[in-house]
């Protein structure tokens, strides 16, 4: 989640990337400044990975890009 400069907060649901079923996230977060934000999410089912979400950052912590493997 991240406000924008006019004040308006975007949120972006990650788990519709993943489109097979999962029971288990498991998240990797970095910092940028004060924000604590998610990097890697792992998408598991019955302990086996089903998806990764790999996020980037600029040096302001605005969301650059979201690869799915």
């Amino acid at each position: 989640m991240k406000m924008d400069p006019n004040g308006r907060v975007e949120t972006v649901n990650f788990a519709q990337l993943i489109t097979v079923p999962f029971n288990e996230i498991d998240i990797t977060n970095i910092t940028i400044g004060a924000d604590t934000l998610p990097s890697v999410v792992v998408y598991k089912n019955g302990g086996t990975t089903v998806g990764t979400l790999t996020i980037t950052y600029d040096g302001s912590g605005n969301m650059l890009s979201v690869v799915r493997t």
